[in-house]
């Protein structure tokens, strides 16, 4: 296995799911939250459970 690709491979998916867990919680600073980019709002459990039962 390529070293290189491993590594990479690794850190997208590290990325991911930093991202998902980025979106399913909460700040408690409500001031100055920079605002959520579309992609990452797309991972919110609750958006992804409702497209599931539309199917």
């Amino acid at each position: 296995m390529n070293v290189k690709r491993g590594i990479a491979e690794f850190i997208a998916k590290m990325s991911y799911k930093e991202a998902e867990r980025s979106a399913n919680t909460t700040c408690v600073f409500f001031h100055g939250q920079p605002k959520m980019p579309q992609c990452v709002h797309k991972l919110r459990k609750e958006k992804n459970k409702r497209w599931l039962r539309e199917l």
